[in-house]
């Protein structure tokens, strides 16, 4: 919520391409998976890796296994694994 807050301080106007954008990518942020939002919905990826402060790895159906530019954080995994015990009504 408090990042809606400094949204309406920058006074970004609603109907802007710009704003849109970063609105969605908001909401992927406090809604979704963060960074990997995109990863987990690409049909093409099977399997997603990730360990705290290395790279994650994914594994794509005609690459084979493939390392990204993304590195989480022990703080970023911790929440995440947390989002994905919710979404899923299940424990770790």
């Amino acid at each position: 919520m408090t990042t809606y807050l400094k949204l309406s301080r920058l006074s970004l106007e609603p109907e802007r391409a710009e704003s849109k954008a970063l609105k969605h990518i908001i909401d992927r942020h406090q809604n979704g998976y963060g960074v990997l939002e995109a990863l987990l919905m690409d049909d093409n990826i099977v399997d997603v890796f990730a360990i705290s402060n290395v790279p994650v790895t994914v594994v794509h159906k005609d690459y084979g296994r493939l390392k990204t530019n993304i590195i989480l954080s022990d703080e970023d995994l911790t929440e995440i694994s947390l989002r994905a015990t919710t979404f899923s009504n299940r424990s770790i």
